[in-house]
């Protein structure tokens, strides 16, 4: 595989990967922002949004989640590898 991060002018960083042998086509996009950078109005949401997102859901662990999306195809990287 040859995995390539970019992050572009806004922060916004950008993974793709490319491998010859499938007709497909994923985006992986990551912003380096939390707590800290949310507005009043907004404040908690990062907070909610990490917990829909890693710590599962009532009907299924983060590990059954995260087996479902690598059992058809999806590669989960941690986000801290990403980030030098």
């Amino acid at each position: 595989m040859s995995t390539q991060v970019t992050t572009l002018k806004s922060g916004l960083c950008i993974v793709t990967d490319y491998i010859s042998t499938v007709e497909t086509a994923s985006v992986g996009a990551w912003i380096a922002v939390g707590t800290r950078h949310e507005k009043p109005e907004l404040n908690g949401i990062s907070h909610l949004l990490e917990h829909m997102a890693f710590k599962g859901t009532r009907r299924r662990t983060a590990l059954a989640i995260a087996e479902e999306i690598e059992a058809v195809g999806g590669h989960l990287v941690p986000c801290q590898r990403l980030w030098h």
